[in-house]
C-alpha cells in the first residue's frame, strides 16, 4: 500500500512497514536500556569524581602528586600557599622542594612506599619557590602499577613550623630553668 499525502506543499509518501525485522526489536531495546544504564553509572562516577576532587582541591593540607620521574601530576590549594607555586605552573614539572641534604631520606622513603609501608607523618623539611625552608609533617604514599612499580606518589605535608618553634622555646626555657636551678647563685 502506498498513497500520497500532501500537507503544507510537502510530499509524503508513506510505506507499510516490513516486519520481518521484528525479532531484533527486543535486543535493539536491551542495547538501548544497557547504553543508558552506562550513562547513567557514568554520570554517577563523574559526579562522585568531583566531588572527591573538591575535598582533595580544598583540604588544609598540601596534596601532591607526581609521577615516578618526580613530575608534578597534581597540586592543591594548600600547597600553592604552602610551597609558592600555582597548580597551573607547577603540574607537569618538576620542581626542587626536596632541599639537596634530605635528598637521600626521600628516596628512602618513596622505596618504603614502592614495598607498600603503611604511611607514616615524617617531620622534615621543604623548600619554597623563593628558597626559605618550611617545616612539615609529610606522609608519602606510592599508587603501584599491577606489575608493582610504581606509576605515582602522593605527598600529604602539614606545615608544622609552629610547633616546631613551640618545641624550641620550651626546650630553652627547659633549659635556662635547669641551669637557673643548678646555679642558684648566678641569678643573683
Amino acid at each position: 500500500l502506498e498513497f500520497r499525502r500532501v500537507l503544507f506543499r510537502s510530499d509524503y509518501i508513506v510505506k507499510r512497514p516490513d516486519l520481518q525485522h521484528l525479532d531484533t526489536l527486543p535486543a535493539v531495546i536491551d542495547r538501548c536500556a544497557e547504553r543508558t544504564r552506562w550513562r547513567r553509572e557514568e554520570a554517577r562516577l563523574r559526579d562522585e569524581m568531583d566531588l572527591l576532587l573538591a575535598a582533595i582541591r580544598n583540604t588544609g593540607d598540601a596534596v601532591v602528586m607526581c609521577d615516578a620521574a618526580q613530575r608534578v601530576l597534581f597540586w592543591n590549594f594548600a600547597a600553592e600557599r604552602l610551597l609558592g607555586w600555582r597548580a597551573d605552573e607547577a603540574v607537569g614539572r618538576i620542581l626542587d622542594i626536596v632541599p639537596a641534604d634530605r635528598l637521600a631520606e626521600i628516596e628512602s622513603l618513596m622505596e618504603q612506599a614502592r614495598r607498600g609501608a603503611p604511611p607514616t607523618g615524617v617531620d622534615t623539611v621543604r623548600q619554597r619557590r623563593d628558597g626559605s625552608l618550611v617545616e612539615v609533617s609529610l606522609t608519602l604514599t606510592a599508587l603501584l602499577h599491577p606489575d608493582g612499580s610504581a606509576r605515582a606518589y602522593v605527598s600529604v605535608f602539614r606545615d608544622i613550623s609552629e610547633r616546631k618553634a613551640l618545641d624550641r622555646a620550651r626546650a630553652d626555657f627547659a633549659a635556662m630553668l635547669s641551669h637557673d636551678l643548678k646555679n642558684p647563685l648566678a641569678v643573683v
